[in-house]
C-alpha cells in the first residue's frame, strides 16, 4: 500500500510537473505575443485537449500574421498612393473654386440680363402704348381730312393727304 501511495505521488508530481511545463510554455510564449512578436509558434507534443488547444492557439496566430501582413501590405499601398491622392484633391479643389467662380459670373450675368430685359419691355411696352396713341391721333386725323375733304369739294390737297394714310381709294389718284 505505501509503494501505491509512492507511485501514485510519483506519477501525480511528473504529471504535475509535465502539465506546468505546458501551461508556462504557453504564457511564455503570450507574453512574446503580448510584446508584438509574431515569429513563432508553440510547439507542444499532445495528443490530448492540451495538443488540440495548441493547435488551434497555432491556426489562430497564422491567421493574424496574415492579417498583420496584409495589413502592412495595406498600409504601404496607402502610403505610396498618398501623393497621388493629394494631387487629386488639390485638382477637385482648383475646379471646384473655377466652378464656383464661373456660377458667379453666370449668376450675376443672368442677373444683369433680367434687368436689361425688364428694362427692354419695359420701354417696349411704352412704345406699344406711344404708337397706339400715335394711330388713334392719325386715325381722328384721317377722319377730320375726310370730313374736310367732302365738305370743300375733294380738293387736291385733301386727295393726297387722304391718299397717303390709305383713305378712300377715290382720292388715290396722282396729283400732277
Amino acid at each position: 500500500m505505501i509503494a501505491g501511495v509512492f507511485v501514485g505521488l510519483f506519477s501525480y508530481w511528473i504529471c504535475k510537473k509535465s502539465l506546468l511545463k505546458t501551461i508556462l510554455e504557453i504564457s511564455n510564449f503570450s507574453k512574446e505575443v503580448a510584446l508584438g512578436n509574431f515569429k513563432g509558434f508553440l510547439n507542444i507534443d499532445s495528443n490530448d485537449e492540451i495538443g488540440d488547444f495548441v493547435s488551434h492557439y497555432n491556426d489562430v496566430m497564422a491567421k493574424l500574421k496574415d492579417s498583420i501582413l496584409s495589413t502592412k501590405l495595406l498600409a504601404i499601398e496607402i502610403n505610396r498612393s498618398m501623393p497621388e491622392q493629394k494631387i487629386a484633391t488639390n485638382d477637385l479643389s482648383n475646379n471646384t473654386q473655377k466652378l464656383s467662380e464661373k456660377y458667379e459670373w453666370i449668376n450675376q450675368d443672368t442677373t444683369n440680363n433680367s434687368q436689361n430685359l425688364f428694362y427692354s419691355i419695359s420701354q417696349f411696352n411704352i412704345l406699344c402704348h406711344s404708337m397706339d396713341g400715335l394711330m388713334s391721333q392719325i386715325k381722328e386725323l384721317s377722319s377730320a381730312i375726310s370730313k374736310l375733304a367732302t365738305q370743300t369739294g375733294k380738293c387736291s390737297f385733301c386727295r393726297r393727304i387722304i391718299g397717303s394714310f390709305g383713305g378712300d381709294s377715290s382720292y388715290n389718284t396722282p396729283i400732277g
